[in-house]
């Protein structure tokens, strides 16, 4: 799956991790401030040991890569959805699903994306607490939720939604 995730903070940096931890996604990290050219993520335990490591294909501040993507995930910040949804716009396409992590606002600013064909996604809350390691490119997994909860736009694709959330985050939906 092409997967592009933006926004390399806490929750970012660990879901871009995570999905490109499954050798068959493609995973482009989209952050306003690329501070490295390596690809490497690393993901820390609590205890500071090291869970994985995982190869991205990019870390980039383009957004162009969402236009051959398959899922984007948004996990800035409330205040700046509006702002995330516009950029975004010229690069949607129909059958793209956009992933907005939490979920809330995304029906009010992603109307022009769904009537250009493509779906919502909405988390209720964040599969995991993550906090960003000192080291640059890494993350720590403080706790992952035991379930995830989802709603869909449009409603008819609830099921490919869980379904696809259930692949890439691994854990119940």
């Amino acid at each position: 799956m092409n997967i592009v995730v933006i926004g390399a903070g806490n929750v970012g940096m660990l879901m871009a991790a995570d999905f490109a931890h499954n050798s068959q996604n493609s995973v482009t990290l989209i952050t306003a401030h690329p501070q490295t050219d390596s690809t490497t993520l690393s993901v820390y335990n609590p205890d500071e040991t090291l869970a994985f490591k995982a190869n991205i294909a990019a870390l980039t501040s383009d957004y162009d890569a969402i236009a051959q993507a398959d899922v984007v995930f948004i996990t800035h910040p409330t205040f700046m959805l509006e702002q995330t949804a516009q950029r975004i716009l010229p690069y949607v396409h129909p059958g793209l699903w956009i992933g907005v992590v939490p979920g809330a606002m995304g029906e009010f600013y992603f109307q022009q994306h769904l009537a250009k064909g493509a779906r919502l996604v909405g988390l209720q809350r964040v599969h995991a607490v993550a906090r960003l390691h000192d080291e640059t490119n890494s993350v720590y997994a403080l706790g992952r939720k035991p379930e995830l909860f989802i709603a869909a736009l449009p409603a008819r694709y609830t099921q490919q939604a869980q379904e696809m959330c259930e692949y890439l985050f691994n854990m119940p939906v």
